[in-house]
């Protein structure tokens, strides 16, 4: 249930922050085993168990991996993309997603928050999205997102402001949006037919 997750040291880990003046979402380093259920009712099935610790048998996930060196954490925006002053991506409410952009010009806007003795953003990576979809999946007990938590706006034709009722449907630990409104970008994956 919900307190257990509350009270578990990863999850509880997970906390929004500020960061250059934007909605920024901490994820802490997590250990992470996988396999399958050896026998009982659910014998065969593949199961994910998640430590703050480095436990026997446990892997740190390697988002939390630079360069050979374990990090503590790592950030995403708690909205979708938006416009912050032009050239700078930003993340906050109350505004619509940016739209019709393509990945090289998203990649600069992210990268264009680096000044100042600001450093780390960027968009958001598949290594970083797969982190936070398996604890989602583990908190949720199942796949589907939509029905566990809510639909968000994954069938509307025009983006929706980043904090609007129906967007936040699709809202896990602090997380706004985290499907549908818009289609997101994901640095270090590429789908679609030609690939």
């Amino acid at each position: 249930g919900g307190a257990f997750f509350d009270s578990h040291p990863t999850y509880a880990g997970i906390v929004d922050q500020t960061i250059d003046g934007q909605a920024m979402v901490k994820v802490p380093k997590y250990y992470l085993k996988t396999g399958t259920v050896p026998s009982g009712t659910y014998a065969g099935g593949r199961y994910w168990m998640v430590s703050d610790q480095p436990v026997s048998g446990f892997s740190v996930h390697p988002v939390f991996m630079n360069a050979g060196a374990e990090i503590d954490q790592f950030w995403v925006g708690r909205y979708q993309g938006t416009n912050d002053g032009g050239a700078k991506l930003g993340s906050g409410a109350g505004v619509t997603p940016l739209v019709s952009i393509d990945f090289p010009t998203m990649q600069s806007r992210a990268n264009n928050r680096n000044t100042g003795g600001v450093t780390g953003f960027g968009l958001w990576n598949i290594y970083q999205l797969s982190a936070i979809q398996t604890l989602a999946l583990i908190e949720m007990g199942g796949a589907d997102s939509q029905s566990l938590v809510g639909n968000g706006h994954a069938y509307g034709s025009s983006a929706l402001a980043t904090d609007n009722a129906t967007v936040a449907q699709a809202t896990w630990r602090g997380i706004v949006g985290l499907w549908g409104n818009v289609w997101q970008m994901v640095d270090g994956l590429q789908t679609g037919a030609g690939y």
